[in-house]
């Protein structure tokens, strides 16, 4: 491709020396009398104001006459309309619509007119009866094709041009062929070969107009930010019996953009020179231009320009927006969903609802945060009958809750370890628990018999079997090894200091006391991991013979307590 450009390139820079030669005297410097001469009016006054150099230029709606291949440099939509007041009550008008698209190709649709009015009518005797016009008509459909990254383009015209002229309506059609190439930034050629398929127009039934041939080039030069433009181009007729039908014509143009809203134009049409000035925004363009005639004097241009819809940067700025936004959420669906197979629920939630931010109406998200929300809030009542039946030291039902959500969250740290420790406290049941039973604290009683009500209530815990008991000689063993006081343990802190060093869970710390004719046994059960007193509870014994019987009730609340 690249050697194709550097092809046509090469031509082009041959062919605008070539035109130079001069031509057979016999060629005419006019287009009037020429089949289809309104052809060669131009369209567009900042076309007309820079002399008619704009083959090479063509970046407005313009274009369609100009050189159809240049629409590929549009970047929004156009619709351009002028009017132009010539000689002798002619005026003549053009109408254009351009409409860049983001593929391959735009088209454009537009139309001309040449209009002549009061041209005198006489009959037979040469007396005046009325007037006539004279109107040529033209409408273009083009199609520019983009051949190679917005440098190299094609363009094809179809026409229908139509003539009517004191009872003639006659209607042919043409086609024209253009190209256009930038193989830099800053220049670029034009080539139009207009009515390269000629149209034919029937003036009476032996007489037959044949549009001829006419080969518009053109280079033009910007400076950035087109703060400059010059241009120039050559404009060809074809041949008949090897004669050109008129002299080459030759045009120069420049524009000067000093200000984004204003344009600065001059140019030479042939031996004619031209001015114009525009006025735009972003949404309109208003030009003039001024032609003055060697002969005729001057002649008045105008046109309007509407510029609307998105721009070509604007749209791509969008559609790569749009791209990447589209990646985003593929990227987090496919993250969401992995998370859904391994049933990663906080993950499924925290991705979908990302997406939802990105895309409010996505069913896939929606669906399958729904699932993850729902499976969450089951894994939060699971985790929830966990806690509480952990809490009442139902270990299987604990377990059972635990295993429910590790079904649903296999990853679930707290689950996890929330199970671990109910199936420790279960097998600690299972083997029974590690109690000690400390010297109980006189209390206007002798220590002696303290002591004796600690032993019975030892003594009665081993009988329920539900428990290891330490026996009374190991723990004064284990005790004295530490230096650590037996008698007299009562408190909470105590009794887990006591419990440490026996290694048990539980401890029993109590009182023997006597109060008038009666005598209480008052027993705590302290746990050691936590130093909460778990079990309290209070006898009362009318008889020393009583106190045994007591010790018996309380070591069985205590098993009641921790069945």
């Amino acid at each position: 491709m690249k050697n194709i450009i550097k092809f046509v390139c090469f031509l082009v820079l041959v062919f605008l020396p070539l035109t130079t030669y001069h031509l057979p005297l016999t060629a005419s410097n006019g287009d009037g009398g020429l089949p289809g001469y309104f052809l060669n009016q131009g369209a567009g006054a900042r076309a007309l104001g820079m002399g008619r150099a704009f083959v090479a230029v063509t970046d407005d709606a313009s274009g369609i006459y100009w050189n159809p291949a240049g629409l590929i440099q549009l970047q929004r939509k156009e619709l351009q309309m002028m009017h132009i007041i010539l000689f002798e009550d002619t005026r003549y008008e053009f109408v254009g619509y351009a409409h860049p698209t983001m593929g391959m190709w735009s088209f454009g649709l537009g139309g001309v007119q040449l209009h002549s009015a009061d041209f005198e009518r006489r009959d037979e005797y040469n007396n005046p009866i009325g007037t006539f016009a004279d109107e040529n008509n033209a409408v273009f459909l083009t199609n520019t094709f983009e051949l190679y990254k917005k440098k190299f383009a094609l363009g094809l015209t179809a026409k229908a041009v139509n003539k009517r002229f004191e009872g003639i309506n006659s209607t042919g059609y043409g086609l024209d062929c253009s190209l256009f190439l930038r193989p830099f930034s800053f220049v670029a050629f034009g080539v139009n070969a207009q009515n390269l398929l000629a149209a034919k127009i029937e003036r009476e039934e032996t007489l037959t107009d044949e549009i001829p041939l006419n080969i518009k080039a053109g280079i033009s030069v910007r400076l950035p930010k087109n703060m400059l433009i010059l241009s120039a181009d050559i404009d060809r007729s074809g041949k008949k019996e090897g004669k050109y039908l008129r002299e080459d014509k030759y045009h120069f143009g420049i524009e000067l953009n000093p200000l984004k809203t204003l344009s600065l134009r001059a140019g030479y049409d042939q031996e004619n020179p031209t001015a114009g000035i525009g006025l735009n925004t972003e949404s309109l363009d208003l030009d003039y231009a001024l032609l003055k005639h060697s002969e005729l004097g001057l002649s008045h241009r105008i046109s309007f320009a509407f510029k609307f819809g998105k721009s070509k940067e604007e749209i791509e700025e969008e559609l790569m927006f749009r791209e990447q936004r589209q990646a985003g959420i593929n990227s987090l669906l496919e993250k969401g969903s992995q998370c859904l197979e391994n049933k990663d629920w906080s993950g499924v939630v925290e991705n979908f609802r990302k997406v939802l931010t990105l895309d409010k109406e996505n069913k896939e998200a929606k669906e399958k945060l729904t699932i993850a929300e729902n499976n969450l809030k089951v894994i939060e009542q699971h985790l929830k009958n966990g806690k509480e039946f952990f809490a009442v030291r139902e270990w299987d039902k604990a377990i059972a809750e635990f295993e429910q959500v590790l079904t649903l969250d296999p990853q679930n740290k707290k689950s996890l370890e929330d199970k671990k420790k109910a199936e420790e406290e279960k097998i600690k049941r299972a083997k029974g628990l590690n109690i000690a039973v400390a010297e109980f604290e006189a209390r206007n009683v002798s220590q002696m018999d303290a002591v004796t009500t600690s032993d019975f209530v030892r003594t009665e815990l081993v009988k329920t079997g539900k428990f290891n008991v330490v026996d009374r000689s190991n723990m004064q063993r284990i005790l004295a090894e530490q230096r650590f006081q037996m008698t007299g343990c009562t408190t909470q802190e105590c009794a887990i200091q006591m419990g440490k060093l026996l290694d048990v869970q539980k401890v029993v710390v109590g009182t023997l006391s006597k109060l008038m004719d009666a005598y209480y046994v008052i027993v705590n059960v302290v746990d050691v991991e936590t130093g909460k007193i778990e079990f309290s509870e209070q006898v009362k014994a009318l008889t020393s013979d009583d106190i045994v019987s007591a010790c018996g009730t309380i070591s069985q609340n205590i098993v009641q307590k921790y069945k």
